[in-house]
């Protein structure tokens, strides 16, 4: 449940305009909405704030409520505070301003994150197979970084361990999300730190995390893609960080086939279809989504069997996918197209069919076009024109004044 809420505040928060954002911003109560413990959904307004703040012609102003604003969000989220330098540079003046004067040192990835896993494996070994891992890392100050272990071990041996289930199993949203930015980081540094065999350790890293997230439905891929979306990364680590994200959408991965799936059965304005019901569920048959609630002794069987599986009524993981779609492609065009060529315009030909499913898709066209209009005329030229062509097309099934007022509706040429 706490998923499909966050998923919900994702598609809410790109509709506010500029003067919701001052009135939430600079009001006492209107603060208190945002997230106490979600750094991710935090950033998200932060980037709605200044991408309105630049297509409503106001990113020269000075705004008041900005330092209080960030300092209260910064009490649970501290992480913020930080950018990167790519996402930084298209940010109006005040919100640069306050960035650059606020600036904190960089806090991940922790140097000694890689070290720290070798120990633990190192005295997991010393152990022996009979200790009580469950118990062990319920209790264990290293439990943090039990997901970096688990993706060290299956790189290293291709096999799981028997317990790592029964520990992830009890996790709550908090901790789990905690434990992908810390896989995310190790990720990041384990490529680093192998320069002659990076590529193959690589794809054995990639092979992992898409074993996690639906053989082993150790955590939402809809989540991992949103963390890993919005990390603090420069360089050669954003490179890795935005090949990663590459790789789980358009590699060897099953969510391109459940999209595909998806989009052939689900009208777009499927809230609307009589059989949505039968459609839904007999998408949610062929590719179940494991939710949990009671406790359990066997994760994999009893899952699988359903036993404790809650059901899915309205929501599905391509539909929660559409909004981090919009965040991917905004972490893509900010970064120059001669670090990571093509993979734009690779992922748009994937699922640039989720569109005819987003809610405001005229809206986040424009104000894409608008705030990277500088990157998309000079770098972006070819991409700009694969991203608009990509949202127009799948919008033909929409009626005509879904998205042009009476005044456009003279011709339909727009379409082309």
């Amino acid at each position: 449940m706490l998923y499909m809420l966050e998923s919900y505040t994702m598609r809410l928060l790109p509709l506010l305009n500029y003067q919701d954002h001052t009135r939430i911003s600079s009001s006492p109560s209107g603060i208190k909405i945002l997230s106490t413990s979600v750094e991710e959904l935090n950033k998200l307004f932060i980037l709605s704030a200044a991408r309105n703040a630049v297509v409503s012609g106001n990113k020269g102003a000075t705004n008041s409520w900005l330092k209080p604003f960030m300092e209260y969000m910064i009490q649970y989220t501290p992480a913020v505070r930080e950018w990167s330098p790519y996402t930084l540079t298209y940010f109006p003046q005040s919100f640069k301003s306050y960035y650059c004067s606020s600036e904190q040192p960089v806090v991940y990835p922790a140097k000694n994150l890689a070290m720290m896993v070798t120990e633990e494996i190192n005295r997991m070994i010393q152990a022996g197979a009979k200790h009580d891992f469950v118990k062990y890392y319920k209790e264990s100050d290293h439990n943090e970084i039990f997901l970096c272990i688990l993706l060290r071990k299956v790189v290293d041996s291709d096999t799981l361990p028997n317990y790592a289930l029964k520990v992830t199993q009890n996790w709550t949203p908090a901790v789990l999300k905690n434990q992908i930015r810390n896989m995310i980081d190790f990720i990041v540094l384990e490529v680093k730190n192998n320069k002659g065999t990076s590529q193959n350790i690589f794809n054995k890293i990639a092979n992992a995390v898409n074993d996690f997230v639906f053989r082993h439905h150790m955590m939402p891929f809809d989540t991992l893609i949103f963390i890993l979306a919005l990390r603090k990364y420069s360089d050669q680590d954003a490179n890795i960080s935005l090949y990663l994200i590459h790789n789980l959408l358009v590699g060897k991965t099953q969510f391109s086939s459940r999209c595909a799936d998806f989009v052939q059965h689900a009208s777009p304005d499927f809230w609307r279809s009589v059989d949505w019901s039968h459609v839904h569920s007999a998408y949610h048959n062929k590719f179940p989504e494991h939710q949990y609630w009671l406790k359990k002794d066997n994760f994999a069987e009893r899952g699988s069997a359903g036993t404790f599986c809650l059901p899915t009524y309205y929501s599905n993981l391509c539909l929660r996918f559409v909004p981090i779609l919009d965040v991917v492609i905004h972490r893509l065009i900010e970064l120059p197209p001669k670090k990571l060529p093509k993979v734009l315009v690779e992922i748009l030909r994937v699922y640039s069919r989720l569109f005819a499913y987003h809610d405001s898709p005229i809206t986040f066209l424009h104000d894409t076009l608008f705030y990277y209009d500088v990157m998309l005329a000079t770098e972006f030229d070819f991409e700009k024109r694969v991203l608009v062509r990509s949202y127009l097309e799948h919008l033909t099934c929409k009626p005509m004044e879904f998205s042009i007022g009476p005044v456009y509706q003279i011709s339909e040429c727009w379409r082309k």
